[in-house]
């Protein structure tokens, strides 16, 4: 059944009102949709002035429910996790089990631990002087551009480096394999996004190709002998490699290269408006002291710019903070909110890396990598891909601000927009 606005607000109300106790629901309006085109920034900021930390909005074909603040939410998956699911799509039709997001109990657990420590055993470090010299590539290459470098240019880099350091580790693949470009060109193809209802004919496959190369790679079919560490070696070493993890290996490749993606592109805006900063870490001379700035400058550009999407649906009507979350209803975790709020950082939109070198405010408010159980598990191997990053830029670049454009929103965040333009040079050593 394909279901009108009108029909879903009815539907909505209706299974309000069939909790006993009846409990108002949250305040805000479902008769002014709020559109892509004029979703900004502090569009849910707005609300929350107007209505308080919850409220219930349309968007995007979905009536929502936004939880504004960490602790709030924090208390809402504790109280309600059985009452609500990850709204994913059935990846289950891709392999048993499905996506682990959309795990619980037992079955959550024993995946969660298992592709942690896949995760573990490749840290960033394991691959640096790799992942170091491409960057030093990408500057290079960067840096030849005759005039101003814009958005379209920075967002081919942004991809070509996300793509290669994640298949490098999660695969164990390099360019000069066969398989590199094979696999490129099919995920291009894959691409899934939070927002679409149902996995297509061609991206399923789309992924059934993508499994059998994978399957096919030697860190699959001879894991032991393998010179490139990596998640799937790990797995198949270690006989831990079934249908359910090698599925969840595949979507945490199309997952990460879109974070990696976007971390890089903020990493660059933020540092091409603050050129002190990359002066300070490329010139600062105790290894500790530099460490510290690079980890504080990440943790800077994770506040501003990352936006963990926490979505769950509910699926049994309950009462919350005195309002009614009714079934079927989409409950959307305000985590970018909390992290921009001056109730937890003073003058937020302002770039400041000293709020983490000296921090002031409360840990519980800063959580980058979202919360609860399903809280993201490559979140410090994400951290330390931008700390590498970062650190490179700072050692390798000089990037003068030319333009900055507004961002544009993605499927359910923001990059930096594409007018936006920066001049490099190579950093001169002292």
């Amino acid at each position: 059944m394909i279901y009108t606005k009108k029909k879903l607000s009815a539907l909505f109300r209706a299974n309000a009102r069939r909790l006993k106790t009846v409990r108002p629901l949250p305040p805000g309006s479902l008769n002014n949709a709020v559109s892509v085109d004029s979703f900004k920034l502090t569009t849910l900021q707005d609300l929350k002035k107007t209505y308080g930390p919850i409220y219930k909005m349309w968007f995007r074909t979905r009536v929502l429910i936004c939880v504004d603040g960490q602790d709030l939410g924090a208390q809402l998956l504790r109280e309600h996790s059985s009452t609500m699911r990850a709204p994913l799509l059935n990846y289950s039709l891709l392999f048993k089990g499905g996506a682990l997001r959309g795990m619980e109990g037992e079955m959550h657990s024993h995946y969660r631990k298992i592709l942690a420590e896949g995760i573990a055993s490749v840290p960033v470090s394991r691959h640096a002087a790799e992942l170091s010299a491409e960057v030093k590539q990408i500057i290079n290459d960067i840096v030849a551009t005759d005039g101003p470098v814009n958005g379209t240019v920075l967002r081919e880099h942004g991809q070509r480096f996300s793509y290669r350091s994640i298949v490098l580790q999660f695969f164990g693949i390099r360019p000069d394999q066969p398989q590199y470009d094979e696999l490129w060109e099919l995920y291009r193809d894959y691409l899934m996004h939070e927002l679409q209802r149902n996995i297509s004919t061609e991206q399923k496959k789309v992924f059934d190709e993508i499994r059998t190369i994978v399957t096919s790679l030697p860190a699959c079919t001879d894991p032991h002998s393998q010179e490139i560490p990596s998640q799937l070696a790990h797995f198949a070493g270690n006989d831990l490699l079934d249908e359910t993890v090698l599925g969840n290996l595949i979507l945490n490749v199309d997952a990460a290269r879109g974070d990696i993606f976007g971390l890089f592109l903020w990493a660059i805006e933020e540092l091409a408006d603050h050129p002190d900063v990359l002066e300070r870490i490329a010139t600062c001379t105790s290894a500790d002291e530099k460490k510290s700035l690079v980890r504080a400058t990440v943790m800077e550009i994770l506040r501003l710019h990352q936006a963990t999407f926490i979505l769950r649906q509910v699926t049994k009507s309950f009462t919350f903070s005195s309002f009614t979350f009714p079934r079927g209803a989409y409950v959307h975790f305000c985590n970018w909110e909390g992290h921009n709020d001056p109730e937890n950082f003073a003058d937020p939109r302002t770039f400041n890396l000293e709020r983490f070198l000296n921090p002031e405010h409360d840990p519980s408010v800063f959580r980058p990598f979202g919360f609860g159980h399903h809280g993201c598990i490559a979140g410090r191997w994400a951290q330390a891909m931008l700390e590498l990053f970062v650190s490179e830029l700072a050692d390798s670049a000089q990037i003068e601000r030319v333009h900055r454009a507004e961002p544009t929103i993605r499927q359910v965040d923001f990059i930096p927009g594409n007018e936006s333009a920066t001049r490099w040079t190579h950093r001169r050593k002292a």
